[in-house]
């Protein structure tokens, strides 16, 4: 049966979003370290603010990488896609709260900036998103639900409420900012 917020079945759904997730893992890898948990959150909220921002077909002809940018459009989509990320969350059991945008306590923060984890980030997960045919809209969240299963899966050594303001975070941070 179809997903009826995006148009593919569970399983493609699965199989998008774990190539995804596979992908910013081995991209954010540090030999001998891991991958920093708040990080990969934060890449995943990166990809889905620059895909919000990408969706508005906004020229950055003449911008400068990380100048901010705010693009109308951006207040109509963003809300749409934070009440789908709080959808998302409660279907895969995340516990319900108001934390989305509470502040990022300081030894939580990611390791590397927004504009960094989407200059990693995009290249490899652009080529995911295209072999399977993903609608440029449809990125946006996909990555969401990304960060939601790592925040889901790393909630034994980080609080799901740190978890959901490093997600959102992110993903405000990208929407209003140039790749």
């Amino acid at each position: 049966m179809n997903n009826p917020f995006l148009g593919f079945t569970s399983d493609q759904i699965q199989s998008i979003t774990g190539r995804l997730q596979a992908e910013i893992i081995a991209q954010l890898l540090v030999p001998g370290s891991g991958v920093h948990l708040e990080t990969a959150i934060a890449g995943a909220g990166a990809i889905a603010g620059y895909y919000l921002l990408a969706a508005t077909k906004t020229s950055f002809a003449g911008l400068k990488t990380g100048q901010v940018i705010l693009v109308e459009e951006i207040n109509i989509k963003g809300p749409q896609l934070f009440a789908f990320m709080s959808a998302a969350a409660l279907r895969i059991g995340l516990p319900h709260s108001d934390h989305w945008n509470a502040t990022v306590p300081v030894d939580h923060q990611s390791l590397k900036t927004g504009t960094e984890l989407t200059s990693i980030l995009r290249p490899a997960l652009e080529r995911i998103f295209t072999d399977a045919a993903v609608d440029l809209p449809l990125r946006a969240r996909l990555a969401v639900l990304v960060g939601l299963d790592f925040i889901k899966q790393g909630n034994a050594i980080l609080n799901a409420d740190i978890g959901k303001s490093i997600l959102s975070h992110a993903i405000v941070a990208a929407s209003k900012t140039v790749p």
